[in-house]
């Protein structure tokens, strides 16, 4: 039974009696059923790295611009724009190929923190 999704910090509300019932009428329960509420690991990792993909949508540019030899800031705008253009790859082939939704959206966000984190380790090497 899926619950509505919320942050990793706000659990979601337990359903009614009258709600888990109308779900599982048709399934036999074992005796002794428990509830559980899990998390979906994928989701939150997904919800985690739009927020950074935003985040870097507005940072990397002005970071690129504005302080060319700092080094934490140099470092850090070289993962997001591993991350952006990752996300940009990730939706052309989705605009090209078309389908239900991104294709393996986690996939190419790990792509691109490990791309983005290979340039800021070799940027940082040379600075």
């Amino acid at each position: 039974m899926d619950i509505e999704s919320s942050p990793l910090w706000s659990r979601p509300s337990n359903p009614t009696f009258d709600d888990f019932e109308a779900h599982f009428s048709e399934i036999e329960l074992p005796d002794g059923g428990v509830i559980s509420v899990y998390n979906r690991w994928g989701w939150w990792i997904i919800d985690l790295t739009m927020v950074l993909l935003v985040g870097f949508l507005i940072f990397t540019p002005a970071s690129f611009l504005s302080a060319t030899r700092n080094k934490p800031l140099g470092v850090f705008a070289r993962i997001g724009a591993g991350l952006i253009i990752s996300a940009l790859s990730c939706l052309l082939l989705w605009l090209i190929v078309g389908g239900w939704g991104p294709p393996a959206p986690l996939v190419f966000a790990v792509i691109g923190l490990f791309g983005g984190g290979m340039w800021a380790t070799i940027y940082s090497k040379k600075i």
